[in-house]
């Protein structure tokens, strides 16, 4: 099986929501032998990982792109000024972050825009090649569409909510709306239409 999130790629696919519910579901029950005409063993476990690893392969892209586009603000300061420029689509917040955090959080959703707590300091600045990152904006209304996307799927493969500034506090969070995803199968089984 392969992830194709965007389903573009050739061959039959099967609708699975990234949620672990329905992975479960799609697994054990037989939906995925029924949607593809033939015997499927796979354990639940093996295609949500599978999952995970195509959304944070997704995940490290975007923001990869938003880097190379210059549509990042990095840190505190950076970011607390394109806050106050109206600039921010997307406040990202690690889950390890600390300091300042809450400030800016505040004031992003005081602007009615959304703040969304994913990954730790060091996964986040490994992936744009620098040290630790514990907050950074997005400043591109589609790039910013883009990563709420991938992190609501990746909070409903671990069965959560997707983690606001809010949910930190201990107030009571928006819920995760996962969007659909296709898994299609690997070359030696694709069927072709």
């Amino acid at each position: 099986m392969v992830p194709d999130f965007k389903g573009r790629l050739p061959g039959r696919g099967v609708w699975v929501h990234p949620r672990r519910q329905c992975v479960d579901h799609a697994c054990r029950r037989g939906g995925l032998s029924r949607a593809l005409r033939r015997e499927v063993r796979l354990a639940p476990e093996a295609l949500a990982s599978l999952l995970e690893a195509s959304l944070r392969s997704r995940l490290h892209g975007l923001l990869s792109g938003a880097w190379r586009a210059r549509k990042l603000s990095l840190g505190t300061d950076a970011t607390r000024e394109a806050i106050a420029a109206r600039q921010v689509r997307l406040l990202w917040v690690a889950e390890d972050a600390a300091g300042r955090k809450d400030e800016l959080a505040a004031a992003q959703e005081r602007l009615g825009d959304e703040v969304v707590v994913l990954g730790r300091k060091a996964e986040i600045g490994a992936q744009l090649g620098r040290g630790d990152v514990g907050v950074l904006g997005i400043l591109d209304a589609g790039l910013a569409e883009a990563l709420r996307d991938v992190a609501r799927a990746l909070a409903g493969l671990r069965e959560t909510t997707l983690a606001t500034h809010k949910d930190a506090a201990g107030a009571r969070g928006r819920e995760a709306r996962p969007e659909a995803s296709a898994a299609r199968p690997t070359s030696e089984s694709n069927e072709r239409e």
